[in-house]
């Protein structure tokens, strides 16, 4: 299918393969094409510097002699880029690639003649989103799971002080490690100062963990380690190492006391122990709430896509997979299996379609992000940065930050819509919450 317009003397027809690809053949007049020559020379006119001449003074003919291939490039690149502008006002088209040029006819004097090929954003009618059928999972915030929290806040703020004791499992042991490896020449024994040890065999070497188990401060202990094969360290790899630990300290783990001062060290308004234990419930229950409501929205957009079939183009997921193996391989040194490649594409072709479907869904039923809500983002923004909103403002400018933070913004109010039209029976979870501390304590 194709059609074809007239306009600003520039015509250009559109073609509709496959998928999303459209095929714009385009031909520029060459009265058009001579007054664009006209406007390349006037502007060389103004700055070129030619010996002889004084700036804005030197003839067209001379420009041409000198800098004729450089206008002819220029006159190109301006002709196309104002022609296929055009074309995409005419045509309505929304390009999400770069245009691929071929079949480009230019000759002074004559009309310029080109196909470019594009590919657009998909146009979608969401259906189905006014008549889902939802579970929420509950998971009540017990006693003990405020406790539990407690304790965990406490053990993140535990110290570790100097004993007399022998040391026991977890402890700290500072030592001095020295090789003594009878077959190894002394030179190229291992020597290492104030090492410190958790007595964990999680944490350190099994040999280490158990080995050092009743040391006391100012003793000696052997230490007999066999290196695993794929162990990081070339030179040690495989290899049976004995050690001399010469130890000079050992530290065990003491929890703050539940006093004045442990409360004044938490963020809030925190003076007694209640007031703790309300706080760490009402973060709990927020966190409870939060996770129960992503579970919620990972189910309104598995249902909306099953609902909503439609093909992407090409070229939005291979940037998609681009971006994240850019970002996969600023993380890990290997580049990542087939199977996983496999996943990750997979994850990638849901998130783009959903990046569509909630974008027509905003459409559809006129959900905005409003100038206050933006407002308020960049008033975080600033704050976080201890910078004013002007400023914000400034340093973001020309980022892409925004554009993303208002994609979020949008994503949330239309997931908070589709709930609120969606019925939603609650059960009770199938796992316990998982109780973090996080929001108790000061960063």
């Amino acid at each position: 299918m194709s059609k074809e317009e007239v306009g600003s003397e520039v015509k250009t027809k559109v073609s509709e393969e496959p998928a999303w690809k459209r095929v714009i053949d385009v031909e520029v007049p060459a009265e058009r094409m001579a007054a664009v020559y006209d406007d390349v020379y006037k502007a060389y006119k103004k700055e070129a510097k030619v010996p002889g001449f004084r700036v804005g003074k030197v003839p067209r003919s001379i420009i041409e002699t000198r800098f004729g291939a450089e206008v002819e490039r220029e006159v190109l690149k301006r002709a196309i880029s104002d022609s296929l502008r055009q074309a995409y006002q005419i045509h309505k088209l929304s390009p999400i690639t770069e245009p691929q040029l071929s079949n480009v006819e230019a000759k002074k004097g004559e009309a310029l003649k080109y196909r470019a090929v594009i590919e657009v954003r998909p146009v979608i009618d969401a259906t189905g989103y006014d008549s889902l059928v939802l579970k929420k999972s509950i998971r009540p915030v017990t006693v003990d799971h405020v406790d539990q929290t407690i304790e965990r806040i406490r053990e993140q703020r535990a110290e570790h002080v100097a004993t007399d004791e022998p040391a026991k499992r977890d402890d700290l042991v500072v030592c001095d490690l020295q090789e003594t490896t009878e077959d190894r020449p002394e030179s190229k024994r291992r020597s290492m100062k104030d090492v410190t040890l958790v007595l964990n065999p999680e944490r350190v070497f099994k040999e280490f963990a158990d080995g050092l188990l009743g040391v006391k401060s100012g003793q000696s202990r052997k230490i007999s380690l066999a290196y695993p094969d794929t162990y990081e360290n070339k030179e040690l790899a495989g290899r049976n190492v004995d050690y001399l630990a010469r130890v000079k300290e050992v530290k065990v783990r003491k929890l703050p006391e539940m006093d004045e001062t442990f409360l004044k060290s938490l963020s809030g308004d925190v003076k007694t122990l209640d007031d703790l234990k309300s706080r760490v419930r009402a973060d709990l229950e927020s966190q409870t709430e939060q996770e129960s409501i992503q579970e919620v929205n990972r189910e309104i957009v598995t249902q909306l896509l099953e609902k909503n079939s439609f093909d992407l183009p090409s070229s939005l997921l291979n940037d998609y997979m681009s971006r994240l193996k850019e970002d996969l391989s600023k993380n890990q040194s290997e580049a990542p299996s087939e199977e996983l490649e496999a996943r990750y594409r997979e994850m990638g072709l849901r998130q783009v379609r959903w990046e569509f479907l909630y974008h027509a869904i905003a459409d559809k039923e006129k959900v905005e992000v409003t100038e206050e809500e933006m407002t308020a983002w960049l008033t975080q923004y600033a704050d976080r940065r201890g910078i004013n909103i002007e400023d914000a403002k400034k340093q973001l400018a020309g980022s892409s930050q925004v554009s993303r933070v208002m994609d979020n913004i949008l994503e949330d109010k239309v997931l908070s819509f589709l709930r609120e039209k969606s019925t939603i029976t609650e059960i009770p979870a199938e796992r316990n919450l998982i109780v973090t501390p996080d929001g108790i304590e000061k960063p």
